[in-house]
């Protein structure tokens, strides 16, 4: 059973603990199998290239609204999505959700719990909410549920019945291939968090190994354990 003891700093004002966790020899072999994982996602040439999605909206007086996107290489994201698919579907082994509250068991202090739920936040796009809104007939398009619909739609399971109620809560945006360029938006973000989990099990590696004494943080974080 892996022994993890490293320290928790910050500069201002400077403060240091120093904490230590035990992770059960099944998890910790769970923890690296997901590392690598998330290393064949970042090969995708869509994340080396730090892709995105573009899209404008056009309004003028008599006239109706008008969507225009940038092309988007559909072969590329096709695999991006493919080595993305174990991270988003709950039933996967490495569902964002699953690795997190596994960590969120195993590391209690109070600054590793902070950067979990900071990662949550952005996973579960609510920081993205604050500054893009795009709603459908009732519901947010920039949405995990809305997004996964439109992942069910059109990639994953092909299901028509979700395909209908996703083009009817894009509206014009799915003219332009089918509303990817804006759901790329929020899948660029998912997978931002994603790497961030993964940043923070790389680095638990990397204590293990004796390759790293500890992790800084937010000074407020280290005011109670």
């Amino acid at each position: 059973m892996p022994l993890l003891r490293f320290k928790l700093t910050s500069t201002d004002p400077p403060r240091e603990c120093e904490v230590a966790y035990e992770i059960p020899e099944a998890e910790w072999e769970f923890l690296k199998s997901f590392h690598h994982e998330v290393q064949r996602l970042e090969e995708t040439r869509f994340v080396q290239n730090r892709r995105g999605g573009q899209i404008s909206l056009k309004w003028s007086i008599g006239q109706p609204l008008k969507s225009n996107a940038d092309p988007v290489d559909v072969e590329e994201v096709a695999a991006l999505l493919l080595r993305l698919r174990p991270f988003v579907l709950k039933d996967e082994p490495y569902y964002f959700h699953k690795v997190k509250k596994l960590l969120k068991r195993r590391l209690e202090h109070k600054a590793l719990r902070n950067q979990l739920d900071l990662l949550d936040s952005g996973f579960e796009l609510r920081t993205m909410q604050q500054q893009v809104r795009i709603m459908g007939r009732d519901r947010h398009v920039i949405s995990v549920p809305f997004v996964m619909d439109w992942l069910n739609a059109y990639e994953y399971h092909r299901n028509s019945s979700k395909r209908e109620a996703v083009e009817a809560d894009l509206g014009i945006l799915r003219d332009s291939q089918n509303g990817l360029p804006v759901m790329l938006f929020a899948l660029v973000e998912m997978i931002k968090a994603i790497q961030g989990l993964d940043g923070l099990v790389e680095a638990l590696i990397k204590v293990e190994a004796r390759e790293l004494p500890g992790f800084t943080c937010p000074a407020e974080w280290l005011s109670t354990s």
